[in-house]
């Protein structure tokens, strides 16, 4: 019923769908409410809310605040009259997640990402772990109208394809055509967005609705980066924001791994911090391989031994700060959200990172900076929202 109603074209059923998108952004709502944000008359809103409810796509929730009469009531979408899946990839888990029309997650499930997770392997489970929410959520390949992946770029959005990301435990992820490998699967809306792009849309529907500039930067081996300005998307075409980590901040400084001189990576990466506690760190059975299939137990373990780790952590922190207030100052940002196994786990880098950044802002001294142990729930309902207003033709840019 629901793709049917996507489909129509017609220009009669323009209309429908006004409403009906007016009602998903604002319901629970009233026809009262409604025609304030219309220019239709009376009676043909009511005939079509009359039509949107024979057809079970909006249901009645309820009673608003009654100004002397009748209370009036409220309608919201049938938020159950259709499915999104989303999947998150990053290099220690992956997330595939169920939602309903609301984007409020119904199911999900979490696949560690160990040596031996390939891409054939992540595929494959995450076909499986589809198949579980069809099976035990009672419904078929036609309800669900879209998969949304989100994942580490750099990206080729418009084909479909994680290029070359930083290393996973497992080989095989560069260049993986994701999306036709779903495609062959499911014949339903399939979209690859990067999934910092995705965390910054997710708060920007969820938790930071308030606010219409908002910032997601993820820092690990790199920095991923997510912006929403103005209240729109920004995306870079290879899915990798303006390459945020590759902003020089000392000209003619360490050099990076990408050829370059001073950038915010070479300083702030884990690749950075290991550097500097080289001889403290790196040995033939612990080098930069074993460090980055092991993330978390060395997060951990620099945590342990603050008194040697911590001059380079806060090194780390204090450029991440540099960093983050030159974005905040060039975009107006007002929430910054920011997540990571250092931010998280490592005592002191966030209030480090926050402290630097604040005393470079310039004028916007109100921004909002916060901390979050991660931004994947974000992502998936990034993932979400972007199904979903893309089969509206109205996708988030």
């Amino acid at each position: 019923m629901l793709k049917s109603f996507i489909k129509d074209e017609l220009p009669k059923n323009q209309i429908l769908k006004t409403i009906y998108l007016l009602i998903h952004d604002h319901g629970p709502t009233t026809k009262t409410d409604l025609l304030e944000k219309t220019n239709l008359t009376q009676t043909t809103l009511f005939r079509i809310i009359e039509r949107l409810e024979k057809e079970k796509l909006i249901v009645e929730c309820g009673y608003g605040e009654s100004n002397g009469g009748r209370p009036p009531i409220l309608y919201k979408i049938n938020a159950r009259l259709g499915f999104i899946i989303s999947i998150h990839i990053n290099r220690m888990f992956t997330r595939v997640c169920l939602h309903n029309l609301q984007f409020e997650s119904l199911d999900e499930v979490s696949i560690s990402m160990t040596k031996s997770h390939t891409p054939r392997v992540v595929i494959d489970e995450t076909f499986k772990n589809i198949q579980r929410f069809m099976s035990k959520h009672h419904f078929t390949i036609d309800d669900l109208l879209g998969i949304g992946i989100g994942a580490i770029g750099p990206l080729d959005r418009e084909q479909g394809v994680i290029l070359e990301p930083e290393p996973f435990a497992a080989p095989g992820w560069e260049n993986v055509p994701i999306v036709e490998e779903f495609k062959k699967r499911y014949p339903v809306k399939i979209m690859l967005e990067n999934g910092a792009t995705l965390a910054a849309l997710g708060e920007y529907k969820g938790d930071s609705s308030n606010y219409k500039n908002i910032l997601c930067s993820i820092s690990s081996w790199g920095i991923g980066c997510g912006i929403i300005s103005n209240g729109k998307v920004v995306r870079a075409h290879n899915g990798n924001v303006g390459l945020y980590g590759h902003m020089v901040v000392d000209i003619g400084g360490n050099k990076c791994k990408c050829g370059k001189r001073g950038c915010l990576q070479a300083y702030t990466s884990l690749y950075a911090i290991l550097k500097d506690l080289e001889s403290n760190y790196l040995s033939e059975k612990r080098d930069l391989t074993w460090f980055r299939d092991n993330t978390i137990p060395l997060i951990k373990e620099l945590n342990r031994n603050r008194e040697v780790t911590y001059e380079a952590v806060m090194r780390s922190a204090y450029y991440y700060g540099v960093g983050l207030s030159n974005i905040i100052n060039l975009l107006e940002t007002e929430v910054a959200v920011l997540s990571g196994p250092l931010i998280q786990l490592y005592k002191g880098y966030f209030e480090k990172v926050k402290e630097t950044a604040m005393q470079h802002i310039t004028l916007n001294k109100n921004v909002i900076i916060v901390q979050e142990k991660s931004l994947q729930a974000s992502a998936s309902v990034g993932a979400a929202v972007t199904i979903f207003s893309s089969l509206f033709g109205r996708e988030e840019n």
